[in-house]
């Protein structure tokens, strides 16, 4: 565990200067008991995950074996391109991708998904009148 390790801690706002790697995964371990004590669940979201190199999703498997009793502490959801489905069929990577419950491909957007999707969007951002026609989406 090393610099990934800090990134995480970091995530979550919690110190990790100064730390070596069993004090980082320690103050993790504390974080998530402190977490679960005080009734909350943790999540770590890790977006274009395929970037990952191997170390650092093995570093992941550990983080995902913290438990107390039967409560796992940490749900990791790796988010990225269908690389990352490929980098986990590599045989180092085999004891994380057996833990993975669930894996989902989304599906490009059809055009109307994809007016529908720009028009919320700006929405969401105070725009209420049409910035841009079917046509211009489509093309």
């Amino acid at each position: 565990m090393g610099e990934f390790m800090k990134w995480v801690l970091m995530a979550f706002e919690q110190p990790y200067q100064g730390a070596d790697k069993p004090e980082l995964y320690e103050r993790f371990q504390n974080f998530l008991l402190q977490q679960y004590a005080s009734g909350f669940r943790t999540a770590l979201i890790v977006d274009e995950a395929q970037n990952l190199n191997v170390s650092s999703l093995e570093e992941l498997r550990m983080l995902s074996n913290i438990n107390y009793g039967k409560h796992s502490l940490l749900q990791l959801v790796l988010v990225g391109q269908t690389e990352l489905l490929d980098k986990l069929k590599q045989p180092e990577l085999r004891q994380l991708a057996q833990r993975v419950c669930v894996d989902y491909h989304l599906q490009a957007l059809n055009l109307q998904d994809t007016v529908n999707y720009i028009k919320h969007r700006l929405l969401v951002a105070g725009r209420e009148e049409t910035l841009f026609d079917t046509f211009s989406i489509a093309t």
